[in-house]
C-alpha cells in the first residue's frame, strides 16, 4: 500500500513538469517571437505598442518597461504551437505517402525518407505560418498605431485595433 502510494505521489509531482517541459518553447521559439514584437514595436510606436500588448494581456499589469517582455512571451508560446501544429501535420501528410511516393517526391527509398518528408512538410508549412504571422503583426501594429493617435485608451483601445485589423484584412484578402 506504501509503495502504491509513493508512485501515485511521484506521478503527480512528475507528469506536471513533463508537460511543462515540453510545451516550453525553444531558442528559436523565442528568437521569431522576438522578430515579430520588435516589428510591431518599430510600426506601432513604444506608447501604442504598450497600449496594444496591455489590450492583449488583461488580467496582468502591462508597463513600457515589460510590455517587450510579455510580447516575446506570448509570441514564443504561440511560436511554439505553431511549429508543433506543422509537425503534426506533416507526419499525418507523410504517413499517408507510399514508399513510391516519398521516393517520387524526391525523399529517396532509404528507411530515412520518411522523416526527410516530415522535416521538409513541416519546415515549409513552419515557414508558411511565420509570414502569416509577420503579416499580422505589421497590421495590428498599424492599427494600434491609428487608434492611439484617435486618442483610444483601455477597453476602446483593443476594440479600436481589432475592428481596423480586421477591416485591413479583410481590403488585403479581396
Amino acid at each position: 500500500m506504501k509503495k502504491l502510494l509513493c508512485l501515485a505521489a511521484v506521478a503527480v509531482v512528475a507528469a506536471p513538469a513533463s508537460a511543462l517541459a515540453q510545451s516550453a518553447p525553444s531558442d528559436a521559439n523565442k528568437t521569431n517571437a522576438a522578430k515579430v514584437c520588435k516589428l510591431m514595436k518599430s510600426t506601432a510606436g513604444a506608447t501604442a505598442f504598450t497600449a496594444l500588448i496591455a489590450s492583449q494581456n488583461s488580467g496582468t499589469k502591462v508597463t513600457a518597461k515589460n510590455a517587450y517582455g510579455k510580447c516575446v512571451s506570448a509570441a514564443a508560446k504561440k511560436d511554439a504551437a505553431q511549429a508543433k501544429a506543422a509537425k503534426s501535420s506533416a507526419n499525418s501528410e507523410c504517413k499517408a505517402m507510399t514508399k513510391e511516393q516519398l521516393a517520387a517526391a524526391g525523399f529517396g527509398t532509404k528507411p530515412n525518407a520518411f522523416g526527410k518528408c516530415v522535416s521538409s512538410k513541416a519546415k515549409a508549412d513552419k515557414a508558411d505560418a511565420d509570414k502569416a504571422e509577420v503579416a499580422k503583426a505589421r497590421t495590428t501594429a498599424n492599427a494600434a498605431k491609428q487608434c492611439k493617435q484617435e486618442g483610444a485608451t483601455g477597453r476602446a483601445f483593443g476594440k479600436c485595433v481589432s475592428a481596423k485589423a480586421k477591416a485591413q484584412n479583410d481590403s488585403v484578402q479581396s
